[in-house]
């Protein structure tokens, strides 16, 4: 039994689990994106791919390193934890790369300005109701001027 265990080797191989069976089962955080540049099967099945890619490369260092086959401190080691780190920064680079962050940014605000208009605490806090009011006459002034 080897003698330097780490906590890390257990976290990889934990984290090889997640991803290898999130790939099979193709549900989980990691594929829900609802704003894709590509369809959302192109970006799943990709997804899918990377995750199990990872996923296996992270089990085989893992439990390489669990069993004592490979030292964590030798070169060897460490190059099969580099690989694995590569492998995870994949899955991520492949997701930030097909985010639309335009339509996500869009969305963060339309829910904000929503969740902003169903406050009932709001008005307790700012003091704005005068102006909204103003704004609201101005704009069914507008309306009735544009219909006439």
């Amino acid at each position: 039994m080897p003698t330097d265990l780490s906590w890390f080797d257990w976290f990889q191989v934990l984290l090889a689990a997640y991803l290898v069976v999130a790939a099979i089962r193709g549900k989980g955080q990691l594929f829900d994106n609802p704003y894709t540049k590509c369809p959302h099967e192109q970006y799943v099945k990709v997804m899918r791919v990377l995750s199990i890619i990872s996923g296996a490369i992270l089990l085989a260092g893992g439990v390489l390193r669990l069993t004592g086959v490979v030292s964590s401190s030798s070169v060897l080691g460490w190059v099969i934890w580099g690989i694995g780190l590569l492998s995870i920064g994949a899955v991520f680079f492949y997701n930030v790369k097909m985010t639309d962050r335009k339509a996500a940014e869009a969305a963060q605000k339309q829910n904000f300005d929503a969740a902003r208009r169903k406050d009932p605490l709001r008005a307790a806090f700012v003091f704005d109701d005068e102006d909204e009011k103003k704004e609201k006459e101005d704009q069914e002034d507008q309306e009735q001027n544009g219909n006439v």
